[in-house]
């Protein structure tokens, strides 16, 4: 084997077990040993080459991560709260995947392993999703993460790339193939019953329609048919119905009501990511709340009442970089339709939720970020 294959071989064999620790939560040193396995190729390479390769990075997206990153230390710093600091520093550092894969991609190709990564976490995922509904009679499955929410907002980030592997290939055995993997990973979304990854998933439809994307739009029209049907004539019809008004919602109005209160308090810099919960349940818990909420499950009014305005601005701007880098190329090149998909998806699933705080789907963003704006996936002739 020459010395760029080996290279190359490494370098996929470690993106391949970096993306497989993400959607790990059942052995907890899985990201850890991908950490030892990227830094250990860090030294290689650096003896080999004798300097450390740069990382190639979109200027204004970047850009938008400095910022982001900068207002929620502000906010945390001005707080003069350790602790506060601490929660905030390691928000930061779970987006350590986006630089690690940045890197390995200065390195060469690194689609191979994460095809095949993403492809295992979509069966198993799949499989274990069929066992806990089917097998364990969970009403809404937790999947590989050990929460129905967070392994629907996992999945979706990989829905659209799925959709794209699809969409891009030429052989008519393996179209199917993707085809099936894109119906499994649709399936395992469904079997958690989150309902803002359906309206999030739903609303990007929409709007592939209305760009008359039909290429894009009519396979995963056939396919979302194709389980509304399967659903309307089985018994889980009435059960999923059931989940369009829970008690449960209720509780979330009265966290978006107590976030508002905190930010009122906090205009500037928050009470803290730290503290939410705490203050929530001793100070600002509203009259005919039952549920003690660790989170205002709304993305935006916990940066808001946790960060304050600093660190609001701060994620907004990020978020406005990230979007507009991928709307821009997405009028010439194909592949970041999919991308721009992917982040409107988990924003607006946002609204009813906070997947951007918990360690599992936090990396696994930032993952997915790094695939959709390097871009990794990207083929030559995406027009």
């Amino acid at each position: 084997m020459s010395t760029l294959n080996k290279k190359s071989f490494i370098i996929n064999i470690i993106a391949f077990i970096l993306f497989i620790s993400l959607f790990n939560s059942y052995y907890n040193a899985s990201f850890s040993i991908a950490i030892i396995a990227f830094v250990l190729f860090v030294l290689y390479d650096f003896h080999q080459t004798r300097k450390i390769k740069s990382i190639k990075i979109p200027k204004q997206v970047m850009h938008g991560i400095i910022v982001f990153f900068g207002s929620i230390l502000i906010a945390a710093f001005l707080s003069g709260d350790y602790e506060n600091i601490r929660k905030t520093g390691k928000l930061i550092y779970y987006s350590m995947p986006f630089f690690m894969l940045a890197y390995l991609n200065s390195c060469g190709n690194i689609q191979k392993g994460i095809k095949n990564a993403l492809i295992a976490v979509v069966v198993i995922g799949f499989a274990l999703s069929f066992y806990q509904y089917f097998g364990l009679d969970m009403p809404r499955v937790k999947g590989l993460l050990r929460n129905a929410s967070l392994s629907a907002s996992g999945l979706s980030l990989l829905l659209p790339l799925v959709a794209y592997i699809f969409y891009k290939e030429i052989d008519k055995k393996n179209k199917i193939l993707y085809f099936s993997f894109f119906m499994m990973t649709l399936f395992s979304i469904s079997l958690t019953k989150t309902r803002g990854i359906f309206i999030a998933i739903g609303v990007v439809l929409i709007i592939l329609f209305i760009k008359k994307l039909n290429k894009i739009i009519w396979p995963l029209l056939i396919v979302c048919i194709f389980c509304i049907l399967c659903i309307y004539f089985s018994n889980e019809y009435l059960n999923i119905m059931q989940l369009v008004h829970r008690p449960y919602d209720m509780e979330r109005l009265y966290g978006y009501q107590a976030s508002i209160k905190m930010w009122l308090d906090n205009p500037l810099i928050g009470v803290g990511i730290e503290h939410w919960a705490d203050l929530y349940k001793n100070i600002y818990f509203p009259v005919g709340a039952r549920e003690h909420l660790v989170h205002a499950h709304n993305m935006y009014l916990f940066f808001l009442s946790s960060t304050g305005i600093i660190g609001f601005i701060g994620l907004v701007y990020f978020f406005f970089k990230v979007l507009k880098h991928l709307y821009l190329n997405s009028r010439s090149n194909v592949y970041y339709i999919s991308g721009l998909s992917a982040i409107v998806i988990f924003m607006l699933h946002g609204i009813v939720d906070v997947p951007f705080i918990f360690k599992s789907t936090l990396r696994i963003f930032w993952t997915m970020l790094a695939i959709y704006i390097l871009p990794i996936f990207q083929a030559n002739n995406d027009k």
